[in-house]
């Protein structure tokens, strides 16, 4: 925010103060085409003081974990490529000043962001729920949308009419919520799952740790299909739940064989080979993340 106002109410202490107490930062204003001065927060130099001494007070009490795992969400950034800092930040409770663990930054962020309040964490969670978004879903879903889903069905389920594969008609009828029809899929078909179609398999095992990552990358780049846009082809972030499709490169081997020999790896769009694509369809179905929203 641009400095223009005289004074200004301290979101800490709630006390109005004149904007020169508060920290400044300058940014490049593209519009403006110049340097502009900003307020880094809402927050005034003597809190912003007061908040830094408890913290180095807290570190001193509390000292930096040797094992770099959030306290959250449990991910390990001891053995972490491209480790040039720490991964960890101390989180404490802003009113009382208790110490509560060292978190990564998006745990911590994600957390300060709900405003640190237990019922909103909690709505939060319940709102991601699988069966939630399917409610929202079917709340919101046009009645026309409805109607002209029942007739696709309708001509799917003519077997004379309709050729597809056993997996695609499946998938079909599982996205347009019609169970019964999927039900029935499986029940009159006897085809077995797509068997693998690669027997390639990588062992890092005898290689440093700084040199498995770029052992996994180059079998990776060298088994990525071409983008299909048949295909149920979905951001491999999305589908393991993780920040970006290059954090995988840490997983085991275990993993990488599993995805080569079902050929579940695909190039995007753009060809771009590190924010890969998977296909969801022939993924195995322990790599995928518990409650995954994954597009249709």
């Amino acid at each position: 925010m641009a400095i223009y106002e005289e004074k200004i109410e301290c979101r800490t202490c709630k006390k109005v103060k004149p904007h020169t107490q508060f920290g400044k930062q300058k940014r490049w204003n593209k519009t403006q085409n110049g340097v502009t001065e900003h307020l880094n927060s809402r927050q005034c130099k003597s809190c912003d003081s007061n908040d830094a001494k408890i913290r180095r007070n807290l570190e001193k009490q509390y000292p930096y974990p040797q094992k770099e795992i959030c306290g959250c969400c449990g991910t390990d950034f001891t053995n972490h490529p491209k480790r040039k800092k720490r991964y960890l930040v101390l989180d404490h409770c802003h009113e009382t000043g208790i110490f509560r663990n060292y978190l990564c930054t998006l745990c911590n962020t994600s957390a300060g962001g709900l405003g640190d309040n237990y019922e909103r964490i909690i709505n939060r969670i319940d709102f991601l729920k699988p069966e939630n978004i399917l409610k929202a879903q079917n709340k919101y879903r046009r009645k026309d949308y409805q109607t002209n889903t029942k007739i696709k069905v309708n001509k799917l389920s003519n077997s004379k009419v309709n050729k597809m594969e056993y997996l695609e008609l499946l998938k079909v009828f599982v996205d347009a919520g019609e169970l019964p029809y999927a039900m029935k899929v499986l029940n009159q078909t006897k085809e077995e799952v797509s068997k693998p179609i690669n027997t390639t398999t990588i062992d890092t095992s005898g290689l440093p740790e700084s040199e498995k990552p770029r052992a996994r990358a180059a079998a990776r780049n060298k088994h990525l299909q071409p983008y299909d846009g048949s295909k149920n082809l979905q951001p491999a972030s999305l589908v393991h739940g993780v920040s970006r499709g290059a954090s995988l490169l840490n997983r085991g081997d275990e993993y990488w064989n599993d995805m080569i020999q079902t050929g579940s790896l695909y190039m995007n769009e753009k060809g771009n080979k590190t924010e890969f694509l998977v296909n969801v369809d022939t993924v195995p179905e322990k790599w995928i993340k518990k409650n995954a929203t994954i597009a249709a």
